[in-house]
């Protein structure tokens, strides 16, 4: 088990340092508007968010029905991370500074992929 905790966490800290570099290697901290800041941390939740999940379903013991949702967690909270980031490279510097409609933007995939890991947390507990 300490394999596999040493093994999420090193990803967890190199998607981290990726991140981190990228933003600031993106462009001069002075060209960057409060929607790129605002991306950048949507995106470092995301990633908090995977790994906090991933860490949690690997400290618990599963048979079948139970592994199947709890990789319904992580594939959920995978897809919100992906999506995140496209959002994130390709949406955001489109915004300028309209920060209203982004931050809806990234409140409704939030709550859509809370809802469906709480589904699958949920259904994930109740099997047997």
């Amino acid at each position: 088990m300490k394999r596999a905790e040493l093994t999420i966490t090193a990803l967890f800290c190199i998607a981290l340092a990726a991140t981190l570099l990228i933003f600031s290697l993106g462009a001069p901290l002075g060209d960057k508007a409060d929607v790129d800041y605002t991306a950048f941390l949507f995106l470092l939740l995301s990633e908090a968010a995977l790994y906090v999940a991933a860490r949690l379903i690997l400290q618990k013991k599963h048979d079948g029905a139970r592994l199947f949702l709890g990789a319904g967690v992580l594939v959920t909270l995978a897809i919100y991370l992906v999506v995140n980031a496209v959002l994130t490279v390709f949406v955001a510097p489109l915004y300028g500074g309209g920060l209203r409609h982004f931050f809806l933007l990234e409140f409704l995939l939030l709550f859509a992929a809370a809802a469906l890991t709480v589904v699958f947390a949920a259904f994930g507990a109740r099997a047997s």
